[in-house]
C-alpha cells in the first residue's frame, strides 16, 4: 500500500503513517524494551509495525474512498437532461 500511496501521488499519507510508526515506538517500544528486554523490543517492532500498516490502510482507503465519490457523484444527476429539450418545456 505504501508504494500504491506514492503511485497515486499521495506521498503525504506515508509521511504520516511513518509518523504514527515513530510515535508508537517512542510510546509503546520504549516502554515494553525497559519492562521486556529483548522480547519487548520484538513486541515493539510489532507495535510499530501494525501501526504503520493500519495508518497507510486508512490513507489508502480514504484516497480510494474520495476517488469514488468523484467518480460516482456526476453521475447522479437527478434533474432534467441539460440541452434544448429542457428549455422548450411549456
Amino acid at each position: 500500500m505504501n508504494h500504491g500511496l506514492n503511485a497515486v501521488e499521495k506521498p503525504r499519507f506515508v509521511f504520516w503513517a511513518y509518523l504514527t510508526s515513530a510515535a508508537a515506538t517512542f510510546v509503546g517500544g520504549i516502554p515494553l524494551v525497559m519492562h521486556f528486554g529483548l522480547w519487548g523490543a520484538v513486541y515493539g517492532m510489532v507495535v510499530s509495525g501494525v501501526a504503520f500498516t493500519m495508518a497507510v490502510a486508512v490513507g489508502f482507503f480514504f484516497n480510494v474512498y474520495v476517488k469514488a465519490c468523484r467518480i460516482v457523484a456526476p453521475t447522479l444527476h437527478l434533474g432534467p437532461p441539460p440541452g434544448p429539450l429542457a428549455e422548450n418545456k411549456p
